[in-house]
């Protein structure tokens, strides 16, 4: 069996689940969660535990979908390729040692175990950016895909926004798999670049790893040239959904009670009209 740790840093997002409501019983003090990625969609938690147990003490296992959803019941499941799971330990000890089985095979699907609080970021220069990926394409289909251009460290699928990012391993070439770009995967062609950290809500710390970008203050900051970075967010929200106009109609309202239309001049052509006929 293949055990290859991974390194990683401390974020917030894709490994952070909301709270949910559980029919477990609560457990109290520190959590210590690992997430788990990419498991077959027919997993249950007897698997999950046979599979953990010999790393410590599991206290709940919790489970979700690919795409966030909470899977209440087995209707969920029916157009779901892929479930994630959050497993808690009762030490950090044994959430470290768990994470060992980060990259190995459960069934047909290749799992990603990493700490909740965390997520597994690479080095920048061997990560690659891929858009554009059609809704049915499963983490499995990806890792064949990218799996020609070397070995790959991980792969973080963002199912919701058909969204992924490919990191390899030390020593592999991302020129390969820009050669990629718009060859297509599931009858679509796939957007594959580097990763920007000028267009994304991440930077390169000085280790060379991608950490999230402070967030914008909430009062008003000035720009260089003189805009506030809230004019310029509600310029950004105007474009992708279109400004709506405040201009009130300018079209002169016509008054009926006299003129074209109005009763009074439909009272006199019907006078006319009588006395015509007679």
């Amino acid at each position: 069996m293949n055990v290859h740790p991974k390194k990683t840093v401390p974020v917030d997002t894709e490994e952070q689940e909301e709270p949910e409501k559980s029919t477990e019983k609560k457990v109290n003090g520190k959590e210590h969660t690992i997430f788990i990625g990419n498991l077959p969609s027919t997993t249950k938690k007897t698997d999950l535990k046979a599979l953990f147990q010999k790393y410590g003490t599991i206290q709940t296992i919790r489970f979700r979908a690919n795409d966030g959803r909470l899977v209440l019941d087995k209707t969920v499941l029916k157009d779901v390729p892929s479930l994630n799971a959050y497993v808690r330990f009762s030490s950090k000890e044994e959430q470290a040692r768990a994470c060992e089985l980060n990259g190995q095979m459960v069934g047909t699907n290749r799992i990603r175990v990493c700490p909740q609080d965390q997520k597994q970021i690479g080095n920048v220069k061997s990560t690659v950016f891929v858009g554009n990926i059609h809704r049915s394409t499963t983490e499995n289909d990806l890792h064949d895909f990218f799996g020609r251009v070397g070995p790959i460290e991980y792969i973080r699928y963002l199912a919701l926004k058909h969204i992924a990012y490919v990191c390899f391993e030390k020593g592999v070439s991302i020129k390969k798999a820009l050669k990629l770009h718009q060859e297509k995967l599931n009858n679509r062609p796939l957007r594959i670049a580097a990763v920007d950290t000028q267009r994304t809500n991440v930077k390169v710390n000085k280790k060379g790893h991608l950490v999230p970008r402070k967030k914008l203050p909430t009062d008003a900051t000035k720009t260089n040239d003189g805009a506030t970075a809230q004019n310029d967010q509600q310029n950004a929200i105007n474009e992708f959904h279109g400004k709506v106009s405040e201009k009130k109609n300018s079209k002169k309202r016509i008054s009926k009670k006299n003129g074209v239309g109005s009763a009074k001049q439909r009272r006199v052509l019907a006078n006319k009209l009588k006395a015509a006929m007679r």
